[in-house]
């Protein structure tokens, strides 16, 4: 497994890519260490509402998937109660990456079952992506 997290740096609000430290540090790759110490390619203070995994995953454009996006479903490889294409919110919950409607996971479904579609933008950023359609049921 792949323990990569995304996170916005406090200071420019920009992503920075790498591992998790404690809560709110993202830092590269260790390029020494010693018993008493480590050093890594760069450490960065990141706001930890904004912290996300790597799902290991990719959407149809080849764009990695993290715990936090939006994803548009455009077909799924079973019956879906909701309309296509359908934004959901990608969350970890259960052990396992899922797919959210309306704060509700839609159990039994993972990212794996998806047969195609993209990720859109994110919940920090793009929040307004997964508000309800016009006439669609909440």
């Amino acid at each position: 497994m792949n323990n990569k997290y995304r996170g916005k740096h406090i200071e420019t609000g920009e992503w920075v890519y790498g591992y998790l430290i404690g809560n709110g540090a993202i830092v590269g790759n260790i390029t020494d260490w010693d018993d008493d110490y480590f050093c890594t390619e760069y450490w960065y203070k990141v706001d930890p509402k904004t912290v996300g995994q790597y799902t290991e995953l990719q959407d149809s454009k080849g764009n990695v998937i993290y715990d936090g996006d939006i994803y548009r479903v455009n077909k799924l490889t079973f019956e879906s109660s909701g309309p296509l294409p359908e934004n959901l919110n990608v969350k970890f919950y259960g052990g396992m990456f899922q797919l959210f409607r309306n704060n509700e996971p839609l159990m039994g479904l993972h990212l794996g079952y998806i047969a195609n579609g993209e990720v859109i933008g994110n919940i920090y950023e793009n929040p307004e992506l997964l508000a309800p359609k016009e006439g669609a049921e909440q």
